[in-house]
């Protein structure tokens, strides 16, 4: 009798919803295809819902916020009772946002394996010009904690990189560079300085600041 074999499967934590965030559909959202297609079943946890997105770059909006983070940290604490049930947790960026490490020891615990995927903006203390009280409340040790115990790291510079490989427990880090479909974006060859360039942003409200530069 031939055995049955089944799908590994991938549970996806991350901060955002699916198809929102610039930084998740470069890093990991676009290969979820592909992923399947290789025997893998995946599920998704995103800290935030939709009505969080959409509030969480404006300035004011306090009590909608408040109340989105709660329905995230209600939504991480119904996450500790799966968690055992997947080959791979894949964590975005962070699990939770504020506080110290406590629940990143908790997912350790209860996970078989984690891929811990990192940017370079989770490592420094920026302050946020909507939400500046994160600032302070924000959990410092938590990606530290996640890069040193993770069975491998996922990282975005080489810089980074280095930092984690020698930070992790098994020495396992990677740099995959933020990458873009090119079935679906195609280099335009025929390029002439006759008209007004266009450029497309594809980053987040927080690093507009960045995009600004380029005005003058």
């Amino acid at each position: 009798m031939s055995k049955i074999l089944k799908n590994k499967k991938i549970y996806v934590v991350c901060p955002f919803p699916q198809g929102e965030a610039a930084g998740q559909r470069l890093k990991y959202e676009q290969y979820f295809e592909l992923w399947r297609k290789n025997g893998y079943d995946v599920e998704i946890s995103s800290f935030m819902d939709a009505a969080m997105y959409s509030v969480v770059y404006t300035k004011g909006n306090s009590l909608k916020k408040l109340l989105g983070v709660a329905r995230g940290y209600l939504r991480r604490l119904a996450d500790l009772f799966l968690f055992h049930r997947f080959d791979i947790v894949y964590i975005f960026l962070w699990g939770t946002p504020f506080g110290s490490s406590l629940y990143e020891r908790m997912m350790r615990l209860l996970s078989h394996k984690i891929i811990y995927d990192i940017e370079d903006n989770v490592m420094l203390e920026q302050i946020s010009t909507y939400n500046p009280i994160t600032h302070w409340i924000r959990g410092a040790g938590k990606p530290k904690y996640l890069i040193r115990t993770a069975d491998h790291v996922i990282t975005s510079s080489p810089f980074l990189n280095n930092y984690a490989r020698e930070l992790n427990q098994k020495n396992q880090a990677t740099f995959i560079s933020s990458s873009i479909d090119t079935s679906r974006f195609i280099p335009i060859n025929e390029y002439t300085n006759r008209s007004t360039p266009v450029i497309g942003w594809t980053g987040t409200f927080s690093s507009q600041e960045y995009l600004d530069l380029l005005i003058p």
